[in-house]
């Protein structure tokens, strides 16, 4: 049994107090409820009636193991046999024998091929309070040295999980007026923009968005959800997104600039960067706006990047959009014609075009 007492009750009371307002408090504040539960880790989840996750905290655990349990569907009943806990009546606390029997647990693939080998063999959940649409749960993550919970553990949990509950109130009610705030801030600008999470779901946008609808130049909101028109350009906008809302990254790797085009080529320039305000609920929302792409100085690095064209290639395109022919542009790279010719072919495969001039029209729309 883990040491717990009222000192350590005390410092979890007061991270919890001051993790809507300082976020670094939350995983604090969940080590502590772990090791009142006798655990490890600890983790606080919230999801969206179908399963969408808010936000999804654990403490210590490597982010390989949370990335594979959310792609697993970890939030999933039905697929994590632990997910049933969000179906329990708020302020109480389970654990996994309440949900499959211990001979249930050795064959479930969750435990085995995850839980087990992340050593997450148990856990003891307490419900927290629906807040609007969003169920949530703390969670201690215990190794299978620690074993299966006791009494007192579930007590300890049971004490704090108020406490926990309060700071979710106030978090979520704070990332929602950061959300709006920096909406409202866009807005009078007249820009589009969405604020997502991290699977691309649109929490909220500006009127310039939802007016340009159902397509917004390389974007559309399918279901909910914001995917790019050209299915190309939908991986990169994708993990774009979730880099953009994932904790502990810093912060020049959460900000990303995409250049994407709609299917007639007008090309664009969406930019992804964090929700500001690091609370619970923003740090796993960020900005998506969309805006036609300025002059750049180095034409090259750009249809790199737009089309995946190499150096030389991109040299090739910028020669066809001046109008030059296939001898003018090996002449003027001191190569042989046949090289500039396959190379010409290659360009136009990637750009997704099948005649010279329309790559020609393309490329113009960049101001190169």
């Amino acid at each position: 049994m883990t040491d717990f007492g009222e000192d350590d009750f005390l410092r979890a009371v007061a991270a919890f107090e001051a993790a809507p307002f300082e976020p670094e408090q939350w995983e604090h504040g969940l080590d502590l409820f772990a090791r009142a539960g006798g655990g490890w880790a600890g983790q606080l989840l919230a999801i969206e009636p179908d399963g969408s996750i808010v936000f999804n905290l654990v403490t210590r655990m490597s982010s390989d193991a949370v990335v594979e349990w959310e792609r697993r569907g970890g939030s999933i009943v039905g697929v994590n046999p632990r997910a049933q806990s969000i179906l329990s009546r708020p302020f109480s606390v389970t654990a996994d024998d309440d949900f499959l029997s211990r001979q249930e647990q050795q064959r479930s693939p969750f435990y085995q091929e995850l839980f087990r080998p992340f050593d997450a063999a148990f856990m003891s959940v307490g419900r927290l309070r629906d807040h609007g649409r969003v169920k949530a749960i703390a969670g201690a993550i215990r190794s299978h040295r620690q074993g299966h919970a006791g009494k007192t553990d579930h007590e300890r949990i049971s004490r704090l999980l108020p406490y926990v509950d309060a700071a979710l109130r106030t978090s979520l009610a704070l990332g929602r007026r950061d959300m709006h705030v920096a909406i409202d801030s866009l807005q009078l600008l007249s820009l589009i923009a969405f604020a997502c999470d991290a699977s691309g779901r649109v929490l909220s946008q500006t009127e310039a968005a939802e007016a340009a609808q159902p397509a917004v130049g390389p974007l559309a909101v399918r279901e909910r959800h914001l995917v790019a028109v050209e299915e190309r350009h939908d991986a990169p906008l994708q993990e774009a997104i979730r880099r953009a809302c994932t904790r502990g990254l810093p912060n020049g790797r959460r900000t990303s600039t995409i250049l994407a085009s709609t299917p007639d080529g007008t090309p664009y320039r969406l930019d992804i960067a964090p929700l500001p305000h690091g609370r619970v609920h923003s740090v796993t929302a960020c900005l998506v706006t969309v805006a036609h792409p300025q002059p750049v100085a180095d034409p090259g690095a750009l249809l790199s990047r737009m089309f995946g064209l190499t150096r030389s290639e991109a040299q090739v395109a910028i020669g066809i959009a001046r109008g030059l022919s296939s001898t003018e542009i090996a002449c003027d790279r001191q190569v042989s014609v046949a090289t500039v010719r396959a190379q010409v072919h290659t360009v136009l495969q990637k750009a997704g075009v099948t005649k010279a001039s329309a790559l020609a029209a393309l490329v113009g729309r960049l101001n190169i």
